[in-house]
């Protein structure tokens, strides 16, 4: 007589003419929910499970054995299994062995579970109860459910589950990304006034039919009373000190939220006549910020309205059960991934639009009973967003008020200033598509502004509008 030593349960059973006997306790078992309301054998499946017996086998992955002892309902003649695909495996054993995870419990009952290699739902209605083993699942039923196939080898008196291996197009899910904490942290504050920059610039032009030009240009930048200030002087002919002017004068101080600019800018407004602008604006967001200046010099308030990203919506269809999943440009990084309920639609909310004229480039992976080890189908989620475009519910609004400045040249450094302009406008995002503006100006005369800004989805059309009533 020839024992075998296991470990699952304690039990022993007399199988091909030996005893064999289950006498330590199993490992503790991973956190898996409970399954209430599983399907009730039919007359048939009571038949055909009387005809197998309980006995214990391993359970491998591949060439890993990740259970050396496990209970199985199943019939074997001594040298190949028996009717292997109706062989009942417990729940708790399949669940550790392919790490399945269960995620949630979704609304309307069914478990939603992932693997490595797989996303998909689980009607607990449907599967079976055994006697003595609990909840089970056939061998029929992780080729259905999980894409696992499986054999029996008689040698090792093993299952051997097949796990497919993942594409290249598996890639993981991106990490949200972690706030800085600063609380704690010493704060160091600025200077009240500070150089950052100056630079000097000679330009010397001229030819044989032209006198010889010298041509001097000096700015600089730097900080003051938590802003920033910059100026850039020109003198025309550096041979004629009274040509020296302040071309450029700015104070600017930016949040996310609020913006000041005093000194020379461009009109927000499209200005007609000579001259150039100086003045005091405010600017004050909600919902939105505006994207970071890469160039230095002075800042045009026509940019702070503009924002950095708009939220989109990427949506469509696919069958239930499909694991869609959205990846940017034509790398692998997962930006999100959603399990196609019984309504058949997906529906991706908030991917953020970066404010480009090149547009952004998602790619829609779309793979089958949510295996990520078979080939996914590839659809394009390509759009674009035009300047001025708002987040649906954002807002902006503008004031400005100052003088126009025209300079003559030999007369004076700062040049003369008449003539008062300004305005006020506001901006709205009504839609992920349309965003709309009103506001009025003073240029010479009252005007009123209108500005619109839209982006259907499904059309290659931008259209970016701003308009000034006339004098007439």
């Amino acid at each position: 007589m020839q024992f075998r030593l296991l470990t699952s349960t304690r039990k022993c059973l007399l199988a091909a003419n030996a005893l064999i006997c289950q006498i330590t306790i199993a490992p503790a078992k991973a956190d898996i929910p409970a399954i209430s309301n599983p399907q009730t054998p039919t007359t048939a499946q009571l038949a055909k499970d009387s005809e197998f017996k309980v006995f214990p086998v391993g359970l491998n992955v591949g060439n890993r054995n990740v259970n050396p002892s496990v209970l199985v309902r199943g019939q074997e003649d001594g040298s190949e299994a028996v009717d292997f695909e109706n062989w009942l495996l417990p729940y708790d054993a399949v669940i550790q062995g392919l790490k399945l995870n269960i995620i949630t419990t979704l609304p309307d009952g069914q478990l939603k579970v992932r693997s490595p290699g797989v996303m998909t739902r689980i009607d607990p209605t449907k599967l079976r109860t055994d006697s003595e083993l609990g909840l089970v699942f056939t061998i029929q039923d992780l080729q259905n459910l999980f894409g696992v196939t499986a054999k029996f080898d008689i040698n090792e008196y093993a299952i051997v589950l097949d796990v497919p291996r993942l594409d290249r197009f598996s890639g993981k899910l991106a990490e949200t990304e972690t706030p800085i904490q600063l609380e704690g942290l010493p704060h160091v504050a600025p200077q009240k006034f500070s150089i950052a920059a100056i630079e000097q610039k000679v330009n010397v032009s001229g030819s044989a039919s032209r006198a010889t030009n010298y041509r001097d240009d000096f700015l600089g930048v730097g900080s003051a009373f938590s802003g920033s200030w910059f100026f850039r002087t020109a003198q025309p002919n550096l041979e004629n000190p009274q040509t020296w002017n302040i071309a450029e004068a700015q104070f600017l101080r930016q949040t996310n939220s609020t913006d000041y600019f005093v000194g020379s800018q461009p009109t927000f407004w499209q200005a007609q006549g000579t001259g150039d602008y100086w003045d005091f604006t405010s600017i004050q967001r909600r919902g939105f910020v505006p994207p970071q200046p890469f160039s230095g010099g002075s800042s045009d308030p026509r940019q702070r309205l503009q924002a950095d990203s708009i939220g989109r919506t990427i949506s469509g269809k696919a069958e239930p059960g499909t694991l869609v999943r959205l990846v940017q440009g034509f790398g692998a990084r997962v930006i999100a991934e959603i399990l196609v309920d019984s309504s058949g639609i997906y529906r991706f909310e908030n991917i953020k639009s970066q404010n480009q004229f090149l547009g952004n480039n998602y790619r829609i992976l779309l793979y089958p009973q949510g295996r990520l080890t078979a080939q996914p189908e590839i659809q394009e989620a390509t759009f674009s967003t035009v300047l001025g475009q708002l987040p649906t519910g954002a807002s902006g609004l503008i004031v400005s008020g100052g003088l126009r400045r025209d300079f003559v040249e030999n007369q004076s450094l700062l040049g003369n200033f008449s003539d008062f302009r300004g305005g006020i406008a506001g901006r709205w995002g009504s839609s992920e598509n349309l965003t709309v503006g009103l506001g009025g100006v003073y240029n010479e005369s009252a005007r009123a502004l209108a500005e619109l800004f839209w982006r259907p989805g499904k059309l290659p059309l931008q259209v970016a509008v701003s308009a000034l009533t006339g004098n007439k």
